[in-house]
């Protein structure tokens, strides 16, 4: 599968929180990637979830859908506290 050379998704976790930098166009073909990074992101079981959308150029409807919410089973502890960043 193809990704546009802009799209990039970066996390940096702790023990208590993780931060998801994303980077380029959110659609059909990458939201699959930044689901999995976020799925990662959790299974660490984080208390705080960051997501910066800061560096997104684009994002359709299959990027809105990708936040893995309790249609997605998870082990482990109920969803950490999150917050979806987009600094102008």
């Amino acid at each position: 599968m193809y990704y546009p050379a802009e799209f990039r998704t970066d996390m940096c976790a702790t023990v208590s929180e993780a931060v998801v930098y994303v980077t380029g166009e959110i659609d059909l073909e990458t939201s699959p990637v930044l689901h999995r990074t976020l799925l990662e992101a959790l299974a660490g079981h984080p208390r705080r979830l960051e997501v910066d959308f800061t560096d997104v150029t684009f994002c359709d409807c299959s990027g809105l859908s990708t936040w893995p919410g309790p249609r997605h089973k998870r082990p482990g502890p109920p969803s950490p506290w999150s917050t979806w960043t987009h600094r102008t």
